[in-house]
């Protein structure tokens, strides 16, 4: 996705991403240097995230329909 499909992130410096998980999978783990932020919004269904800050402490979180994490 770019800002031709999302107006509205023409000069905003973000960017989205599209992601359709099937039943009982996983995202791959990813890891940003830059100091960025994801934002997740689970649309259908529900999930759990589990993440690791800079600090080095994990946080888990389960997701349902609709939520934004």
């Amino acid at each position: 996705m770019t800002e031709k499909d999302f107006l509205m992130l023409d000069g905003m410096s973000l960017s989205a991403q599209f992601i359709r998980l099937q039943g009982k999978s996983m995202l791959a783990p990813s890891y940003v240097v830059d100091g960025s932020v994801q934002i997740i919004y689970v649309a259908r269904g529900s999930g759990q995230i589990e993440a690791i800050g800079a600090d080095g402490l994990a946080g888990k979180s389960e997701m349902e329909e609709a939520d934004v994490n």
